[in-house]
């Protein structure tokens, strides 16, 4: 073999193996495309979910912020209201009325006597705070209670026992187990016991 061949030969060697060596490359390369598309949509997804926590997230926290707000409000009110409730007293509405000869002169507001309702059966009452509740008006079956009063027996003026005590007497009204009557100035409530009853 002559020194032409065996070059010839070896070139057509070296173009062979970098041929076979390109197309591996673009195989390699393809697989990588294939990779990296695969990675940049999981990317994208990922970063489309972490928009959407991150929102959610943020309304949570302005929910968060106004449900404190409200809670604040509604606990200033109840604090006013307790505070003006205790000012006042629980004794009887006192209204002026005005004489044309004597002039202004105190009277006690009267309200006029609700008619008991009689029931063939005592109804039944379930619930450990409505059946105390009962118990402390049947103590003093003829007296019209506040829920104030209510409160202080069932909770000693606790805060918040107020709001509670009235929750449980309209409920027992609304099972005919009590009457409410409302002073004339609509500024007190009173709750008497008028029907039998019994523990569920």
């Amino acid at each position: 073999m002559s020194l032409n061949e065996g070059l010839n030969q070896s070139a057509a060697y070296i173009a062979a193996d970098m041929d076979a060596m390109r197309r591996e490359c673009d195989i390699r390369i393809a697989s990588h495309d294939e990779h990296s598309n695969r990675l940049e949509a999981t990317i994208a997804q990922l970063r489309a979910e972490l928009e959407q926590v991150l929102a959610e997230k943020r309304q949570a926290e302005a929910d968060r912020q106004e449900a404190e707000q409200v809670l604040e409000a509604f606990r200033a009110a109840v604090e006013r209201g307790t505070g003006l409730r205790q000012a006042r007293g629980t004794g009887p509405t006192r209204l002026w009325v005005v004489s044309p000869d004597d002039g202004p002169s105190p009277a006690v507001a009267t309200r006029p006597a609700p008619e008991p309702q009689t029931l063939t059966s005592p109804v039944r009452i379930s619930g450990e705070r409505a059946l105390a509740v009962l118990e402390i008006l049947s103590r003093e079956p003829d007296r019209e209670w506040t829920p104030r009063a209510v409160a202080m027996e069932l909770e000693a003026g606790a805060s918040g026992s107020i709001d509670r005590a009235r929750a449980l007497l309209v409920n027992l009204f609304h099972r005919e187990v009590v009457i409410k009557t409302v002073a004339p100035d609509s500024k007190q409530t009173f709750y008497r016991l008028v029907a039998a009853w019994e523990a569920a």
